[in-house]
């Protein structure tokens, strides 16, 4: 049937499931986590002095409770990437999963230079996993208690909003990445170049995620479309992309391929798939960072980039300096690699955030 499927509704949740996915905790998620919390808890009164063990276990232990929960609502219905719930458990993950594992992976330098902007012991880190843990099981059994006493049996945890059909998804996916689009491209990046002269706020720059949002709807499309049709998203998002290496921005430049990578979930969602994806965008971050980082620091290092002015061709320039290694380092100059911030601050730019 290649890509042109007959299932209308974009879900794949399997026959006979007694509950909703979307809406109800797995059995096992909200036990696990309670689990947690009474050996958190147990380990403060008590005075384990087990810190350094707690503080790997705690992290790893509540990213495996809600990754297997988020990975089993995707597997279950694609259409769970739009549901709060599903980014709820990601960037908790993310957060205070692994963000909670790495002040004990640093080196000293690095640890050092962490509690500079605020001092930490292992038994305040040992605390905000408790915490962590803590908001989780509240929200989760909030999340429990309202779906028994409000939402009637048989209800889907599926969002009115989330795109049922590709029709669905094409019709609000255009309107979005014309709104991203203009936003981008007739404000935020004459900003960047010095080409009008007032402050974008930040409300309108925040707008600009529409572009992505919509690039996803396409790819949703796109993917229960034709071939033809993923190839010609994945253009639109190559261009994309190459406009924003030119801006030397890693976060323009990665987004839209995050948003298409997105889109090709909420068709169909599965393991081999996720992990083909994760592997594939870590390779172009992989990529982008010595790139990127190379032209921001040639950028800082030119004196004629000190007025308020970003020359897209120079940047091109930069860039291919990078792969041929034709342009010669200035002897005693800046060696460090200046982040976004710094270089648009030194150019007086409202850039995108990195």
């Amino acid at each position: 049937m290649g890509y042109h499927s007959t299932r209308w509704e974009l879900s794949v949740r399997p026959v006979g499931r007694a509950k909703d996915p979307l809406i109800e905790p797995n059995w096992w998620e909200l036990p696990a986590i309670f689990a947690l919390i009474a050996t958190l808890t147990a380990a403060d009164i008590g005075d384990w002095r087990a810190e350094d063990t707690l503080n790997i276990v705690a992290p790893v232990w509540l990213s495996l409770a809600l990754g297997a929960s988020a990975l089993k609502m995707g597997t279950a219905d694609s259409r769970a990437i739009w549901t709060p719930l599903f980014w709820f458990r990601v960037a908790t993950l993310i957060y205070f999963g692994l963000g909670n594992i790495a002040p004990m992976l640093m080196n000293s330098a690095s640890l050092i230079y962490a509690q500079s902007a605020y001092f930490f012991l292992p038994a305040d880190l040992e605390r905000v996993n408790l915490i962590a843990a803590v908001g989780v099981a509240c929200v989760l059994s909030g999340n429990l208690i309202y779906e028994k006493l409000f939402v009637r049996a048989g209800a889907s945890g599926i969002a009115r909003r989330a795109p049922r059909a590709p029709g669905e998804a094409l019709r609000k996916g255009v309107p979005l990445l014309l709104i991203g689009a203009g936003i981008n491209y007739f404000i935020l990046m004459p900003s960047s170049m010095g080409l009008i002269d007032f402050v974008v706020p930040g409300f309108i720059a925040s707008l600009a995620m529409c572009e992505d949002v919509g690039f996803a709807l396409l790819a949703l499309w796109a993917f229960a479309r034709s071939t033809t049709a993923v190839f010609a998203v994945a253009g639109l998002v190559a261009v994309e992309s190459l406009v924003g290496l030119l801006m030397l921005n890693k976060s323009w430049a990665l987004l839209p391929w995050l948003s298409f990578v997105i889109g090709a979930l909420s068709y169909n969602l599965t393991i081999a798939r996720l992990a083909t994806a994760g592997l594939l965008i870590s390779f172009a971050f992989g990529i982008l960072q010595p790139l990127v980082a190379y032209g921001r620091n040639e950028a800082y290092n030119n004196p004629a980039n000190s007025s308020a002015e970003m020359s897209l061709s120079q940047n091109l320039v930069y860039l291919r300096a990078y792969f041929d290694n034709k342009q010669e380092k200035r002897p005693g100059g800046h060696t460090g690699v200046p982040a976004e911030g710094e270089l648009c601050q030194r150019r007086r730019l409202r850039c995108r955030s990195i």
